[in-house]
């Protein structure tokens, strides 16, 4: 029995010092793989390769900066592809942040759309690499510039895979893997407006009292119609040459009821006796059934809208006329009436 004990002992020590030698072996392997990989570098990699890695970071930021402007003020897209979801107004096209019951925010489209156009539009920043040309180093791309753009909440972060031999003389390397970042709060702001819409589906009003709970936020909003407002919303702490970051969106809502717009009514002058005669007219978006409606019972209103009145003594009066929609949205206007002695 013992000897069975002092066996189980030596097996369990014995798998200790194997784990142990493992770990020592694995960690010598990749310290020697390291200093191998050093000292195989050539020279000229060793000189450039950081040159060229700083020349193709700074192109990737100088490119997708304005990109990612130009995505905000048109409210998360760059490229228009579908005129159905899009505000065309006299100055810019805003995306509908929010068309008739659907959120389009979306980061991963964005991020698409970043993409396409860092992948596009970043060759005259790197014009063919002649500032090296001039040097006598020849870069010659294995592979297109392929993007990938992550938006964060603090910053938006472009890399590219970006297969590169670079040669001078007979000497040469290849780069790949390139990296870069731009420190706008882009994915915060979009997270806001998000809130925006989450509040206007909440109370289904025109134009909302949103006020950001972010001190660096900015919103203002306006109509562009009885059914479609257009949110802009900045950010000043995050910019760039003296320009925050501003994220415009539209929201459309065609079930948002409107309420009737009471046509101007003038103040009216009759002489005592005489027949008055008026006719209350009223626009209203949804050509809902509209009724009309006084607050003086000496010059009550049809219902549809007609003011007739003959007997009213000599005055003034103040008549508050009113327009409602079928579903209780009014419009008022108080009006001066004045009775006249013959």
């Amino acid at each position: 029995m013992p000897k069975r004990g002092q066996v189980t002992i030596f097996l369990i020590i014995g798998i200790i010092l194997l784990a142990v030698f493992a770990g020592v072996f694995y960690l010598v392997s990749s310290l020697e793989k390291g200093r191998l990989e050093t000292e195989l570098a050539s020279p000229l990699a060793l000189r450039l390769k950081p040159q060229i890695t700083t020349f193709i970071e700074s192109c990737l930021r100088e490119t997708v900066t304005p990109a990612m402007y130009l995505l905000g003020i048109q409210g998360g897209i760059v490229y228009p592809d579908d005129p159905t979801t899009i505000l065309v107004t006299e100055n810019a096209l805003i995306n509908y942040g929010y068309l008739n019951g659907v959120n389009r925010l979306s980061l991963e489209k964005m991020e698409q759309q970043l993409n396409r156009y860092v992948e596009e539009n970043i060759n005259p920043c790197l014009d063919d690499f002649f500032v090296f040309a001039n040097e006598g180093i020849t870069v010659t791309e294995k592979n297109v510039l392929k993007a990938d753009v992550k938006i964060g909440l603090e910053d938006v972060t472009v890399k590219a895979k970006y297969k590169l031999k670079v040669a001078l003389g007979d000497d040469s390397f290849q780069i790949e893997d390139f990296s870069n970042s731009v420190p706008l709060r882009v994915g915060a702001v979009v997270r806001e407006a998000r809130n925006v819409i989450q509040s206007h589906q909440q109370n289904q009003t025109r134009l909302l009292a949103y006020v950001p709970q972010d001190e660096n936020y900015f919103l203002s909003s306006f109509p562009f119609d009885s059914r479609t407002f257009i949110y802009s919303l900045s950010d000043k702490s995050s910019v760039t040459d003296s320009a925050p970051f501003t994220f415009m969106f539209a929201i459309k809502d065609d079930a948002i009821n409107s309420a009737p717009e009471l046509t101007y009514i003038p103040k009216q002058v009759i002489q005592k006796g005489s027949s008055f005669s008026y006719q209350l007219t009223a626009k209203d978006a949804e050509e809902d059934l509209l009724r009309f409606s006084s607050d003086s019972i000496l010059f009550p209103v049809m219902p549809d809208g007609v003011i007739s009145q003959t007997a009213t003594p000599v005055g003034m009066y103040v008549v508050k006329f009113s327009v409602e929609d079928v579903q209780g949205l009014k419009d008022e206007q108080q009006v001066r009436i004045v009775v006249k002695d013959e």
